[in-house]
């Protein structure tokens, strides 16, 4: 499984458009496997749920997200968490894999 999180100061970023990069976890059941540091894309509509799909992302985890995001990312296939805490993306990812986080489906406000 991949997993991706928008990363902005060791903690996953407030806002999935804006973050210092993405971290990739290619995880298997227990949430061992290797991990990427991506610069992503610039910021514009579209292109960041696009770039992360064609990076092969099967969830995402994020605090906040715009809906036009989501539905990209969601039709496009992916598993999408957000409202999640400002915490480590190691810590998300095994709670994730523990089953342990839960959508909040927090938008940043953006309507399109």
């Amino acid at each position: 499984m991949r997993i991706a999180l928008p990363v902005s100061r060791n903690k996953v970023a407030g806002h999935f458009g804006h973050p210092e990069h993405f971290l990739i976890f290619d995880v298997d059941a227990q949430g061992q496997g290797p991990v990427n540091r991506l610069d992503p894309p610039p910021h514009e509509h579209g292109v960041i749920p696009r770039w992360l799909l064609a990076q092969g992302a099967d969830v995402v985890l994020a605090q906040r997200m715009g809906p036009g995001a989501r539905r990209l990312l969601e039709e496009g296939g992916a598993t999408v968490l957000t409202g999640l805490p400002p915490r480590e993306p190691e810590w998300l990812v095994r709670e994730f894999i523990a089953g342990r986080l839960r959508d909040e489906s927090s938008s940043c406000g953006h309507h399109f």
